[in-house]
């Protein structure tokens, strides 16, 4: 009898992989080939799809009995990645009895790839999620099919092999070259600006610009047809391009992304998700067999935009609320759990009653005040102390003779404001004012000035906030002073941030408790 092993790994979601070992066992007597161990529907035509394999690249398959079991047995296991590993187990165990030819090295090697009949290696969709694990699982290189090597170049500190066909098997590794891209295969990018009104006010400006230089989230609210989600549609192009590790990310949960470039770099812009109000909760946090990535989680380090967020269920929206404070997902289902990431940008826009005209100049509100007082209370509700700036669009204020501001105008105060902020970050494990962490918010968005700790104080004392709250005010104080190109966070920034929340004064001014 004859036997051999090969560890392998099997995707468990975008950013999870979990080890296999797979044995294979030959011994003589009545031919057969079964599987053990796959819980896919199709053991049959796998088992003929890796034989034919193996004898259309020039290799017996011995008559006896062959088994393969994959282990652990309750790890669920489909997909066709583990094609090659399979066949390579197979040809360690045999090659006693049929080679005489050394195989490709095997120890330390994960091997990933898809097979035809005819031998031929094709591509898998979880590429990137593999090479990512495999240094953590002690892998120290990876075979794959030549058609996903561009994309595994971009995983850092592991050699990536690539090959054409099961022919190859018989070379030593020695013999192959790692995978080297000649040219930089993606980089980060900022989309064009949209069409958008010649002049944006000097408040919608401010508010756009905050936002987007220091990743505050962003709630546009006014009557129908006044530009709230025109505005909302100018983030993506405001947004900083994403940097080497953000488009990893973005990669491994969208690799549909990544098309085959011959003569260009690919551009990688953050991604925008702009899901429908009717959306399901599982759609938008991830879930099914296996776990999937959800709308969150395909915004990773992008913007998600909520058009009409009132009219979204309420329990899909009370599912916001943990992925904005951690910004993970945790799934589970039946023996699979995973955490997917979901660092997003959020901004919506809405209606403040059902008919949108409450408070507005040029129509009347029809809508009965209990009826406006249960939608304002969906509004105020707990994800409302997740967003850190609200602004009301509706008539221009006459009085207000603030000059107004080009797309392109904004475009430069917050490419600049961003890069302050990179200079301050460069080594640190966040980018933007909005993500700065509890510990660290005294080093970074200090209150140095007498006036500005005053303030403060006297807003906790009138205002009872949240602890959420305080520390967004600090962080978009910040942001605010980083837009004037200052070096402290100012008592005017702490008063300006502070009255970017308005949603409640919005109310109590018409009379709705």
């Amino acid at each position: 009898m004859k036997q051999a092993r090969l560890s392998s790994l099997i995707p468990g979601g975008p950013f999870q992989a979990h080890p296999v070992q797979i044995q294979a066992v030959y011994r003589r007597g009545m031919p057969g080939f079964q599987i053990s161990g796959y819980n896919g529907p199709r053991m049959r035509e796998l088992a003929d799809r890796i034989r034919l394999s193996l004898l259309a690249s020039g290799y017996e398959f011995p008559l006896g009995h062959v088994q393969v079991h994959f282990s652990p047995n309750d790890l669920p296991k489909t997909g066709a990645f583990l094609d090659l590993a399979m066949a390579v187990v197979l040809l360690r165990c045999f090659a006693d009895c049929c080679y005489e030819q050394p195989l490709l090295q095997t120890e330390g090697t994960l091997f990933a790839a898809e097979l035809t009949l005819a031998g031929e290696l094709l591509g898998i969709p979880d590429c990137l999620t593999l090479c990512r694990q495999a240094k953590k699982h002690g892998f120290d290189r990876v075979v794959l099919a030549m058609s996903d090597l561009p994309k595994a170049a971009l995983v850092p500190e592991i050699e990536i092999y690539g090959i054409a066909t099961l022919a190859q098997l018989s070379q030593d590794i020695q013999s192959l070259e790692p995978y080297r891209p000649g040219r930089r295969m993606v980089q980060g990018q900022r989309p064009d600006l949209p069409l958008a009104p010649q002049k944006l006010d000097a408040r919608s400006a401010r508010a756009l610009a905050a936002s987007a230089s220091g990743w505050h989230s962003l709630l546009l609210f006014g009557p129908p047809g006044s530009g709230k989600s025109t505005l909302a549609r100018l983030l993506p192009a405001l947004l900083a391009p994403p940097n080497d590790h953000e488009i990893l990310d973005i990669l491994t949960v969208q690799p549909e992304l990544f098309t085959k470039h011959d003569h260009a770099t690919l551009q990688i812009a953050r991604p925008f998700r702009q899901p429908h109000h009717s959306i399901t909760r599982r759609s938008l946090i991830g879930g099914g067999t296996p776990l999937g990535p959800g709308e969150l989680s395909r915004a990773h380090h992008g913007l998600l935009l909520l058009d009409e967020l009132a009219e979204f269920q309420r329990g899909t929206l009370q599912s916001l609320r943990e992925p904005l404070m951690d910004h993970c997902v945790h799934l589970a289902r039946g023996s699979q759990s995973d955490s997917l990431p979901s660092r997003f940008l959020l901004a919506a826009t809405t209606n403040p009653c059902p008919c949108g005209y409450i408070g507005s100049d040029e129509h009347h509100c029809q809508c009965p005040v209990p009826q406006v007082r249960n939608y304002a209370t969906r509004l105020l509700g707990p994800l409302r102390d997740r967003i850190e700036i609200e602004l009301f669009c509706g008539n221009p204020d006459p009085g207000n003779d603030e000059p107004a501001t080009t797309a392109n105008e904004l475009l430069r105060l917050v490419q600049a404001a961003q890069e302050r902020q990179r200079r301050r970050y460069r080594h640190l494990r966040w980018d933007f004012n909005g993500q700065v962490p509890l510990e660290a918010l005294e080093e970074f968005c200090p209150l140095q000035d007498s006036a500005s700790q005053d303030f403060f104080n006297e807003y906790i004392e009138e205002k009872r906030p949240s602890q959420r709250a305080l520390i967004a005010l600090r962080r978009l104080a910040r942001s605010l002073a980083d837009l004037d190109q200052s070096t402290e966070i100012r008592i005017n920034d702490l008063v300006e941030a502070a009255n970017w929340r308005v949603l409640d004064t919005f109310y109590l001014n018409l009379g709705i408790h």
